[in-house]
């Protein structure tokens, strides 16, 4: 049984374990520390700084094991999620989201700021100044500290200190200092939490489709991977039926053979058993190429390299077999009950709709940007005014002496007459949103289609492997009586190879129908939504996902 969850690191880095234990997948635990694995999703809403942990197996023992014992379909599915690029590849888009996150946020970070100014000056005297020159030193050192809140109002302090001397009224210098504290309201653009918090919230959204989408990558490799399992198992059975064919072939053209060279054959009748055997031995060839061309699709399903492609061991799980329930409920009632499934579980579509929340989100700021700019702005602090030389007195000077409150208000209004670039963002910004509702309703059609048609498949599958095992069944005991007539005496072998031939032609076909079944049961999972759930932080996934129909598929008429 394979686990996979969600971990809180960044960036994101994969482990890879098995878990073979005989116990119902809600009982097990992965060995993660801490609260690092939490409910990702509530209601379908998965928790952003979740990431899918991909099973937990060791790689190199799986390598080991496989080449000994051959390759399982569990196997298949953990390597897959260990060294599919895809995946990571995923993984770099949920980080890169991650980080828009962190960046929308820096919008409220605290600003703080600082400076200094210095000046001295010599200017002329005026009227009634006894002095050559008026001389005049400045020094002044202001901080300030500011932050939006998240309804749009920005506060923060403000602290100058100024000190001035000159040769005419302060020959031992006079230190101001005042403190403000400042508040700036919007009124009309700018103003509430879902304007402001617009760029954050949607950015919080995106995260959670790039985690869906994840998710959809991962639903659709593990398919992919038992698609190609499920074509290499074929392969080898139809090299299996080749290989029996073309030995079969042999022992006709040896025996043929035989019987010339005893003269109780012409020689003319060993071509057709020559030109019989030269065609099995031409599929099997061809089978053999299929057996390799399928290796090499599952080996790139599973993200092997091409080194390790050569090495793959062969599939040691057999087909599924049909589900007696395909025969016993109404199409309608399976695809019906299948696609509400779909619709709740399908991870690409949970992930438009998480998208078209996002653009949802910026279409609200785009709509108040359209208003004027209304702001009200509130000032209250104290000031204080000391006189002396040095230092000290100057660092006193916000408290003796100190007056106030001061109170001052403003009241401010801009626009823009005509407000292209505002108009044109929601423009964009309403067009985005309609096409993410149009590529839902496209993926809708296409979820119920694979549905439909996938579930038609396996019906149909079902019924054609029960019909094809009963022609090898007859083509069986019909070969086994052309062989006893032989035996007798009143039989031919050319009537021996063309049952053989018929018989070899039934047995590639059931195994197609067992491919077709397989493939088509592997589809349906993934049209309906029923290999990853979205909604759990610790999911667990075995082979029998693959070997069984989704639960809804087999529900009743009268359900």
């Amino acid at each position: 049984m394979l686990l996979f969850g969600y971990l809180n690191t960044m960036p994101y880095s994969l482990q890879v374990k098995t878990e073979h234990m005989p116990v119902e997948p809600r009982q097990m635990k992965l060995p993660l520390a801490g609260d690092l694995v939490r409910k990702l999703i509530s209601g379908c809403n998965p928790v952003p700084s979740l990431l899918l942990v991909l099973p937990l197996m060791l790689a190199g023992n799986c390598s080991a094991q496989a080449q000994a014992l051959g390759l399982s379909l569990l196997d298949a599915l953990s390597t897959t999620l260990d060294r599919n690029p895809a995946i990571r590849l995923q993984l770099a888009v949920v980080d890169s989201q991650r980080a828009v996150l962190r960046q929308t946020a820096g919008q409220f970070d605290t600003q703080l700021s600082a400076g200094s100014y210095a000046s001295r000056t010599s200017s002329p005297p005026t009227v009634g100044v006894r002095a050559d020159s008026i001389e005049s030193n400045v020094v002044s050192l202001t901080g300030s500290a500011q932050r939006q809140l998240l309804n749009g109002i920005t506060v923060g302090p403000q602290v100058t200190v100024a000190r001035e001397q000159n040769n005419t009224q302060n020959t031992n210098s006079i230190t101001s200092t005042r403190v403000v504290y400042s508040v700036n309201i919007p009124l009309l653009r700018g103003h509430g939490r879902e304007v402001v918090g617009a760029a954050r919230q949607s950015a919080s959204q995106n995260v959670d489709a790039a985690l869906l989408s994840l998710n959809d990558t991962t639903a659709h490799l593990l398919e992919a991977t038992a698609e190609a399992y499920w074509n290499v198992r074929g392969a080898l059975e139809n090299l299996t039926i080749a290989q029996d064919s073309e030995r079969q072939g042999v022992r006709f053209v040896e025996t043929i053979q035989t019987l010339i060279a005893a003269d109780k054959k012409a020689r003319n009748e060993i071509y057709a058993p020559q030109a019989n055997l030269a065609s099995r031995t031409a599929a099997r060839i061809a089978a053999e190429t299929q057996l390799y061309r399928a290796r090499q699709q599952l080996a790139f399903a599973m993200g092997l390299s091409p080194a390790d492609m050569a090495e793959l061991p062969d599939p040691t799980d057999k087909f599924p077999v049909p589900d007696a329930a395909l025969t016993r409920v109404s199409y309608q009632s399976r695809s019906q009950a299948l696609l509400s499934m779909a619709l709740k579980r399908r991870a690409d579509l949970l992930a438009e709709k998480k998208r078209q929340q996002a653009d949802q989100t910026l279409l609200i700021g785009a709509r108040n940007a359209l208003k004027p700019q209304l702001d009200v702005t509130l000032n209250g602090g104290y000031s204080g005014l000391t006189d002396g030389r040095g230092l000290p007195d100057g660092r006193g000077s916000a408290y003796p002496g100190a007056h106030g409150p001061d109170l001052t208000g403003a009241l401010s209004y801009k626009f823009a007459p005509r407000n292209n670039a505002a108009e044109g963002r929601l423009t964009v910004q309403e067009l985005t949103v309609r096409q993410s509702d149009l590529r839902q309703q496209d993926l809708g059609r296409a979820i119920a289609l694979d549905i439909r048609k996938n579930l038609e498949g396996a019906r149909l599958g079902a019924g054609q492997i029960k019909s094809a095992e009963a022609s090898v069944e007859a083509y069986t005991n019909a070969l086994q009586g052309e062989e006893d007539k032989l035996s007798l005496g009143l039989g031919s072998l050319i009537d021996i190879l063309t049952v053989e031939d018929r018989l070899r032609a039934a047995r590639l076909l059931a195994v197609d129908a067992r491919l077709s079944y397989s493939v088509s049961l592997a589809r349906l999972r993934l049209a309906a939504g029923a290999i990853v759930a979205p909604d759990e932080a610790i999911q667990s996934i075995s082979k029998e996902i693959f070997l069984e129909l989704p639960a809804e598929a087999t529900v009743s008429d009268n359900k």
